[in-house]
């Protein structure tokens, strides 16, 4: 018998056919679904590695800004449910696995009952990486210029890894140039065909976007955000996805990209700090780029142009991505075996 069919056998046991709200029986076995896995992940994962790091993110995406998620059940009924999960595991676990168990539960029981919070022990940069999420929607209106410079600083050349040996380029997008790209900035959803791919293409503008909705099109509504960043890096003219020969450029497109992600990471927390929202953007129509046409002093290689890449959606978030914060507490250091050849 799984643990989660176990735990839902001791909870039916324990609330038989419970109809009255909180604790509906149904919606305990349904937390139990939803949620046993996950702690039985995290606890294990920590019990090997012997930290509280994956029970700290566990508990951070149950509380996601600082709010218990379940409001259907009562604070003592999740504190039951939670210390009868880590009996079962504790069973033919060593007295030091089961002090470890025990440990990492206290921590949801802190925070349950409001003596500490899950951040307390975390580091800016460790809560941005737990809590962060991307907003699919953004609240209209402005972002005031000061915020906009501070963010701008951030993003000015900071390139840890090439130094000032990059090549990429950001820049403020204004109304008219979101205007135009807006109605090809979308990406498809699974169910789309060919059909509708073909016809939204030839023209969006024959159907309502409730109506292409319903077809299968994905508008990435983010880009209507009050300050788009667009991160650019040279491309062919013709479109071609061929990599850049040597000396070019000066860095390699592999190196550039690096560089373009440890800038947008940089301009996040910034943005971040000033308790605003992002969204990272690149699943976008090819046609969206031939509505601009982008011109330089910078000599170019022949056939060579710039053209966005990525653009970095920023604003007041009003709407997360649906599945962003599903918590994946599988690790990915020390995952492979890496063995010589010799």
């Amino acid at each position: 018998m799984t643990i989660v069919a176990e735990m839902k056998e001791i909870v039916q046991a324990k609330f038989p056919n419970q109809t009255l709200y909180p604790d509906k029986t149904k919606d305990l076995l349904a937390y139990c679904d939803k949620n046993i896995e996950l702690f039985v992940e995290a606890y294990n994962l920590d019990l090997d590695e012997g930290s509280h790091r994956h029970t700290k993110m566990a508990i951070s995406h149950h509380y996601y800004g600082n709010r218990r998620q379940t409001k259907n059940i009562k604070l003592e009924t999740e504190i039951w449910i939670h210390q009868t999960l880590v009996d079962i595991l504790s069973k033919n676990k060593t007295n030091l696995e089961k002090y470890h168990l025990e440990n990492s539960l206290k921590l949801w029981i802190d925070v349950f009952e409001e003596k500490t919070t899950h951040e307390d022990s975390q580091s800016y940069l460790e809560k941005l990486t737990i809590n962060r999420a991307s907003f699919s929607e953004f609240e209209s209106g402005t972002i005031d210029q000061v915020k906009i410079e501070k963010i701008l600083e951030a993003a000015n050349g900071i390139t840890p890894s090439l130094a000032n040996a990059f090549h990429y380029r950001v820049d403020v997008l204004d109304q008219e140039t979101k205007d135009a790209m807006y109605p090809y900035m979308h990406s498809f959803y699974p169910d789309a065909s060919n059909k509708t791919k073909k016809q939204f293409a030839a023209d969006p503008t024959k159907y309502s976007q409730k109506e292409w909705r319903e077809k299968g099109i994905c508008f990435n509504t983010q880009f209507e955000a009050p300050l788009v960043l667009a991160y650019s890096i040279p491309c062919r003219v013709d479109g071609t996805p061929e990599h850049w020969r040597p000396n070019e450029f000066e860095t390699s497109r592999d190196a550039t990209l690096v560089g373009v992600g440890l800038n947008m990471w940089n301009t996040i927390c910034a943005v971040e700090e000033m308790g605003l929202n992002s969204c990272c953007l690149r699943a976008f129509n090819e046609n969206a780029l031939k509505q601009i046409k982008i011109s330089t002093d910078e000599e170019m290689p022949h056939d060579w142009a710039w053209f966005p890449y990525v653009f970095l959606c920023i604003g007041k978030g009003v709407r997360p991505k649906g599945d962003h914060r599903k918590y994946k507490p599988r690790g990915i250091v020390n995952t492979l075996k890496i063995e010589t050849t010799v």
